[in-house]
């Protein structure tokens, strides 16, 4: 995990607070910094990831169209009403419903942006698909033992390549 921690002095009595960003899964030694942690948050920002689901329409699809064609992987399995879709990071277009294995319906105005022939489509969040027995919480563990606060988010499959969380935390203690 690659983490940013700043610290400062939190205004309640004899407390510390450590701030900072992360962009993968891990942890964050207070050890030395924080005696003992009262509480600890995070929250994922900017986070998408693939679903291995490809455009299947030789031409593509243009800006405004209300459907697309998929291939390669089965749409059900990753996506919902009402989820977003992502192409190289940016948001493209909000599902209506997903017809079928390879029809996916978009609300209107359809796609913001035009798509090309096997551009692969992404969700916002940690892995997690529609029907699925992968877990996709964000959670924040507390280790007194080893003295670190545990950042986990899901369980990308061990071939995810690009699944690249990003986040903030923070964790308020006594002073060392």
């Amino acid at each position: 995990m690659t983490a940013t921690i700043d610290t400062r002095t939190h205004v309640m009595g004899d407390m510390l607070m450590i701030t900072g960003t992360f962009d993968t899964d891990g942890s964050v030694s207070y050890d030395g910094l924080l005696g003992q942690v009262f509480a600890a948050s995070g929250h994922l920002e900017d986070t998408t990831f693939s679903t291995g689901i490809a455009i299947d329409n030789p031409g593509g699809h243009a800006a405004g169209s209300n459907s697309i064609t998929v291939g390669s992987v089965d749409a059900r399995l990753y996506f919902s009403k009402g989820e977003d879709i992502y192409v190289n990071g940016a948001r493209v277009a909000t599902i209506t419903r997903v017809a079928s294995a390879t029809s996916i319906l978009l609300e209107s105005p359809g796609l913001v942006t035009a798509v090309a022939d096997r551009d692969i489509l992404g969700k916002f969040g940690p892995q997690q698909g529609a029907v699925t027995l992968e877990n996709g919480d964000f959670h924040v563990g507390i280790d007194t033992v080893a003295k670190r606060v545990q950042f986990t988010h899901g369980n990308a499959v061990s071939t995810q390549a690009d699944a690249d969380y990003k986040g903030r935390f923070w964790i308020l203690g006594s002073r060392a």
